[in-house]
């Protein structure tokens, strides 16, 4: 299992983009046990991939100007995510 903070390293690279992006984690298939970020344009999200989010651990938002935010309804989980991007910066 994926922890916050490496979630957060990971799509850390992304923060820069022009557009809207969606990062996810997920278990890779070919690797039971071993964990991916996928980044996905919103021209990508069907329904689908929002089947991947109510299964991933850690879903957020990365928009255009750099910020960032967890789709969570767990407000410390929130709170952790946002002290973790800040400190990437």
């Amino acid at each position: 299992m994926i922890t916050m903070q490496v979630f957060v390293h990971r799509i850390g690279t992304f923060r820069r983009k022009s557009e809207l992006l969606i990062a996810e984690c997920c278990e890779t298939p070919l690797h039971k046990g071993s964990t991916a970020v996928t980044i996905w344009g919103t021209w990508e999200i069907t329904q689908t991939v929002f089947r991947y989010f109510e299964e991933s651990p850690f879903v957020a938002v990365i928009y255009p100007d750099g910020s960032a935010q967890l789709l969570s309804r767990d407000e410390e989980e929130c709170l952790l995510f946002q002290t973790l991007w800040e400190l990437e910066k």
